[in-house]
């Protein structure tokens, strides 16, 4: 639920950066540019970031220590 919440997150990060650019636009084109510029970067680190949520899953998947518990445990 958490990682959906954050994908959802992003989505609405996403529209509010063409939402800024938009407004931004008028004003000064260069600057509506840089602004998108760094918003979808920042958007895109957090996105990388939010697949360590995974990365533990990948690591400890066949850990042989894991099989010493059972379902039950």
């Amino acid at each position: 639920m958490g990682f959906a919440g954050y994908l959802v997150e992003a989505l609405c990060d996403v529209s509010l950066t063409l939402i800024l650019y938009v407004l931004l636009r008028p004003v000064s084109r260069d600057l509506a540019l840089l602004a998108v510029f760094f918003r979808l970067v920042g958007t895109a680190v957090f996105a990388m970031t939010e697949l360590f949520y995974f990365s533990a899953l990948f690591i400890l998947g066949g850990a042989d220590y894991l099989k010493t518990f059972s379902p039950d445990h």
